[in-house]
């Protein structure tokens, strides 16, 4: 019964350094990200801009999650996901600070490396109002064949980069969804879907119904306790959480981390387009 008790003052001893060690080093996780945001709740749309109406942010969820959870089981190029990201430029944050291909290999956008990411800077002009400063398409390794360079710069000077948008980016911006949804469907899943039509007029009463709405959606990040059980967290990340609750709670921690994932832990090379 000694030996035993003196087993356990050692283990609680040992616990208690890998309880602060973790607590120390999951706090120290925290800062490290710098200006790299984590993703929404919503992770299809994240506007941390403002820029966005509800209806535009509304149809980029809806109509994103449903090619991802049609096409994810399709061999090779299954799980096409599109993704968008706004940021407000000041004298807290340029550009330069943003590294696109970081942050979409951090949320892990696209299963089977199917993703597309659009990245739009925005500045306040003299009158407070919002303008387009610089805009970004990136996408995944396999994704490149379906949307070329050429492409990409197409799709950028007919919506967000066209002069008829000027003075409506959020027109601009569902204008671009619904061009992506129609290469989707048309190149990349063609036996799959039928071709995606759209009418932006029909767009515009939707959005201006919905303009009496206003709630937060999609334009703050996570937390950094949700973002630690989320499927974002990387792997150290999670061995430290597992720690610090092995020693709160007595558990292994693997049961915490089970949640449904939005990101389909794809990758890029860095392929992109951009217009400023």
């Amino acid at each position: 019964m000694k030996f035993l008790k003196l087993n356990l003052t050692k283990m609680t001893k040992y616990l208690k350094y890998i309880f602060f060690i973790s607590l120390i080093l999951l706090m120290l996780v925290g800062c490290k990200s710098g200006k790299l945001p984590r993703p929404s709740s919503e992770f299809y749309v994240n506007d941390f801009a403002n820029a966005l109406s509800l209806a535009t942010k509304e149809n980029i969820v809806y109509y994103s999650n449903e090619v991802y959870e049609d096409t994810k089981k399709i061999k090779d190029i299954g799980g096409t996901q599109i993704v968008f990201a706004t940021f407000l430029l000041d004298e807290n944050l340029s550009s330069g600070e943003i590294d696109i291909t970081a942050l979409y290999r951090k949320w892990g956008i696209g299963k089977n490396d199917m993703g597309i990411f659009t990245v739009l800077f925005f500045e306040r002009d003299d009158d407070g109002l919002l303008t387009l400063s610089e805009s970004y398409i990136e996408v995944g390794y396999r994704m490149e064949q379906y949307l070329t360079a050429g492409k990409m710069g197409r799709i950028l000077d007919e919506t967000v980069n066209n002069a008829d948008f000027e003075f409506d980016y959020d027109l601009a911006v569902a204008k671009l969804l619904f061009e992506y949804l129609i290469i989707v469907t048309e190149d990349i899943y063609p036996d799959f879907y039928e071709p995606f039509t759209y009418d932006l007029d029909e767009f515009v009463i939707e959005r201006d119904n919905s303009l009496g709405i206003d709630y937060s959606y999609g334009d703050i990040p996570m937390s950094f306790f949700y973002y630690l059980f989320s499927p974002y967290s990387s792997i150290f990340e999670k061995i430290l959480l597992g720690l610090f609750f092995t020693f709160v709670v007595g558990l292994g921690g693997t049961g915490f981390f089970i949640k449904r994932s939005r990101g389909g832990g794809g990758s890029s090379g860095g392929m992109r387009v951009g217009r400023r």
